[in-house]
């Protein structure tokens, strides 16, 4: 959700921005794709030459960071940024990094030695009414209570927030708060008063494209349905959302899902089915370090091994969850595992055991439940709600004076309405085509940096990265896949005899046969030069060489498409289906050896590689 940024004093609502143009379009991307805002901004600090511009480009990286659900790694980028600050920084910018700080800490279960600075930061902007900064400190003032288990007061902040952006057109939007005072609600037991919260915040989201608030709001919306007894609209709903995560590569955001739709599968006794998602999800929020994640994941994983009659590994699990539910902060959670191990206790006939841990536990859960007192979140909601309505009565009134007062001059006043009308047109067409030609250029950067100029297939990099990911997802969940390097035959006689311009024609045809042969879920690379790395997903070696042996046969036509029919040109390919866990630089060097020998072998054909005891095939 992005975060207002002004600078002067006459823009404390909507405000110029305090960075460059091309700052701004990072901390824009850090909504639509924050992947992609780390690896631009990461390139950038490379070349950055002041002081200035890197502590601007760390902020970018924590706000990424914090997008994608990495608090650790947030926070470690904020203070880089706050390093770097000297005495001409601007109050505005500072009050921003100290503030992403304390955001990153409070998701991070760091909250008790922030309230104060947060606090201050919120008292400095009402002073100097920022509008923008006083939001983004309601926000993070929300978190920290959320995080120290006072959800009245979160709620409180939330509250503020969102009826300051209501009123105000500054940066953070109503549907930002609403998402917050939907997850109180949530976590407090009442999923049917955060549903509206969720659906006005995902409409918000889906109508400006901002997949990663949109991925946050439909995992809550979800687990909110199933709560209220809608669980196949709320599985459907997960589900999406995990979808929507691995198409940005929000691995914070498909690891939610997975946790939410395997919770599912453990309440139908379905443990088998619901343990691989549970797996991954703790793999993604280890690397991630997410503790309450990491926790709620843990006590899953100890649920279905209970489900098993797995006593031991099932009190593993729970000791894991309680070595990272340390301070006042995880208080809600050492009750959960304190509750679940005294049941693990109970199952294996440890009675004694179990009874003195639920007395232990009695204590600490009296003091949570004081601190979650439906009744006082119900008090506050009703007098939000009065206050709302208030507002909303004043301003009646203030419309119906104006309304009394401008009879006497209605013509004059409908003659000023239509030029705002006109001007309003004008405006929105400007930023229509601002927002066209702003998408367009970042298509195009995209573009570039993913595809190769001259074959239209994908650069090296960008084909590695999505092997190394395909082929980690097929070691997991046991699929096949298979993998070509291609080299054609005799290049450099091509170059030599007919000219440089001719062989970019070969190659550039050859890009276009490879990409109208194979299908859209395979991965097509420029590995180097006359050189290509073919990846086939969920296909075995059989299939793909009976589709690479078609495609050699095409790839002679290339003469007579470019017009040069005294040319010959064939392909030399050697084929690997991948086994034994082996990674992507082993799996490319096995398939380097099958295609030397199928270089050896005269050229023009496929060679299969074979393990040792086997012969290879061609």
């Amino acid at each position: 959700m992005l975060i207002g940024i002004s600078s002067s004093a006459d823009a404390k609502v909507t405000g110029q921005s305090i960075f460059g143009e091309e700052v701004n379009q990072l901390l824009l991307l850090t909504l639509h794709h924050p992947a992609d805002a780390i690896e631009q901004a990461q390139d950038k600090l490379k070349s950055a030459q002041t002081d200035q511009q890197k502590s601007q480009l760390h902020f970018v990286l924590a706000r990424a960071y914090s997008e994608l659900l990495l608090p650790f790694k947030a926070r470690e980028e904020a203070q880089k940024a706050q390093s770097l600050i000297n005495d001409s920084t601007g109050n505005e910018f500072k009050s921003y990094i100290s503030l992403s700080i304390a955001e990153a800490s409070a998701i991070s279960g760091l909250a008790d030695d922030i309230e104060a600075s947060v606090k201050s930061e919120l008292a400095k902007a009402r002073k100097q009414n920022n509008l923008n900064i006083q939001a983004y400190a309601l926000r993070v003032a929300g978190l920290v209570q959320l995080t120290l288990n006072s959800p009245d007061k979160a709620l409180s902040r939330f509250q503020e927030g969102y009826a300051l952006t209501q009123k105000y057109p500054i940066r953070l939007k109503p549907a930002d708060f609403a998402y917050w005072i939907a997850m109180v609600y949530e976590n407090q037991g009442e999923p049917q008063l955060a549903i509206p919260y969720f659906t006005e915040a995902q409409k918000y989201y889906q109508q400006q494209s901002l997949s990663i608030g949109k991925v946050r709001t439909e995992i809550g919306l979800g687990k909110a349905l199933i709560a209220t007894g809608q669980t196949n609209e709320g599985l459907l709903v997960l589900r999406d959302a995990a979808e929507l995560a691995l198409e940005v590569q929000d691995l914070q955001g498909v690891a939610n899902s997975y946790r939410h739709i395997a919770e599912q599968l453990i309440l139908r006794n379905e443990a088998e089915q619901a343990e691989p998602f549970l797996q991954d999800a703790l793999i993604i929020f280890n690397d991630g370090r997410n503790p309450f994640m990491q926790i709620s994941v843990l006590l899953a994983l100890a649920e279905v091994h209970l489900q098993k009659d797995a006593y031991a590994t099932s009190k593993d699990y729970l000791k894991r969850a309680l070595a990272l539910a340390e301070g006042d902060s995880f208080l809600a959670q050492r009750i959960d595992i304190n509750r679940k191990m005294a049941q693990v206790l109970a199952d294996q006939a440890d009675f004694s055991a179990a009874y003195d841990l639920m007395v232990n536990n009695a204590t600490a859960q009296g003091k949570l439940f004081k601190e979650r007192n439906s009744k006082r979140l119900l008090r506050l909601k009703t007098e939000f709600e009065v206050e709302q309505q208030q507002i909303q009565n004043a301003l009646l009134t203030e419309q119906n004076l104006r309304q009394r007062a401008e009879i006497r001059t209605r013509q004059e006043t409908q003659k000023y309405g239509f030029m705002l009308i006109f001007l309003l047109i004008v405006i929105t067409l400007l930023m229509l085509w601002l927002y066209i030609k702003g998408k367009r250029h970042r298509q195009h950067l995209e573009a570039l940096a993913n595809e190769d100029v001259l074959t239209t297939l994908l650069t090296r990099r960008k084909a590695l990265d999505l092997v190394d990911q395909q082929l980690k997802l097929a070691q997991r969940h046991g699929e096949t896949i298979s993998l070509a390097l291609l080299d054609l035959d005799h290049f450099k006689r091509v170059n030599d005899k007919f000219g440089h311009q001719t062989g970019d024609n070969v190659l550039r045809s050859f890009g276009i046969l490879a990409a109208n042969t194979f299908r859209s879920t395979d991965i097509l690379g420029r590995y180097g030069g006359e050189e290509f790395l073919f990846a086939f997903p969920h296909t075995s070696v059989e299939q793909v060489e009976e589709m690479l042996q078609k495609f050699a046969e095409t790839v002679k036509t290339i003469p007579e498409n470019i017009h040069c029919p005294e040319m010959q040109t064939s392909v030399s390919i050697g084929l690997i289906e991948a086994r034994d866990k082996l990674s992507t630089s082993e799996l490319i060097a096995l398939a380097d050896q099958a295609l030397y020998q199928a270089k050896e072998a005269g050229r023009d054909r496929i060679v299969r590689y074979q393990s040792l005891s086997e012969e290879p095939r061609s």
